[in-house]
């Protein structure tokens, strides 16, 4: 739990750990494992209880990440649109990286004609870094 408790502490989230209660986990440990677990289903019980309010295609789909939007803020937010021309173009990014391949990745994620978010946020991650640490 300290790495939860830790990663909401530091990004100001409040987190619930709603299977962590006595009552929850004492029936559970009182359920057969045929009931908890087999070879290709898992968490059945907690399935089946949501089966009805939320559907079967809802509760058997796959995982799904919880991304922060920086495709969406690259081409939407003003400031962090600046922040991200700010970071490109500087001298080192643009020793490793022609400005015309840039701009381009930049005007086809903006226009919308190809989500270019993880190329674009790696390079200003690593301008930010190379910044930070005062590399030249």
């Amino acid at each position: 739990l300290i790495k939860l408790d830790r990663s909401s502490m530091f990004h100001s989230q409040e987190t619930r750990l709603p299977f962590l209660d006595p009552e929850i986990i004492n029936f559970s440990f009182s359920l057969k494992s045929q009931l908890k677990i087999n070879m290709l289903n898992k968490k059945i019980i907690l399935k089946k209880s949501l089966e009805k309010k939320m559907g079967k295609k809802f509760v058997n789909r796959k995982k799904q990440g919880f991304n922060t939007p920086i495709g969406q803020w690259i081409a939407e937010d003003k400031n962090f649109n600046e922040l991200t021309n700010s970071l490109l173009e500087t001298n080192f990014i643009k020793s490793l990286v022609k400005k015309e391949f840039i701009d381009d990745l930049l005007k086809k994620h903006i226009s919308g004609l190809e989500d270019n978010s993880f190329k674009i946020f790696n390079l200003i991650v690593l301008s930010q870094w190379i910044e930070n640490k005062n590399i030249n």
